[in-house]
């Protein structure tokens, strides 16, 4: 959303936006992946967590605080470098 919301403000047209970007969208995906190896969350924090056994057991272990805050700051930071480029 932040990507498209950028980009909204930077091109006029929509073909040009929507270009740019899925670009975006596509090096974000690429470097998150390198740095996590997934976007998955179940895969991100090794539990389901659509079921209750699996959600209780990724808060039991922190997981939440750990593995999804260190995921949100390299999301903020890698946004904020596609941005910049």
């Amino acid at each position: 959303m932040v990507l498209g919301v950028y980009n909204g403000k930077k091109f006029a047209d929509n073909v040009s936006l929507k270009n740019e970007t899925y670009t975006m969208i596509q090096r974000f995906d690429q470097r998150f992946t390198s740095i996590h190896q997934s976007t998955n969350c179940m895969e991100l924090l090794k539990w389901d967590i659509k079921t209750a056994e699996g959600f209780q057991s990724a808060k039991d272990n922190g997981l939440f605080e750990s593995v999804c805050d260190k995921c949100i700051a390299d999301a903020i930071r890698i946004v904020e470098e596609l941005i910049g480029e």
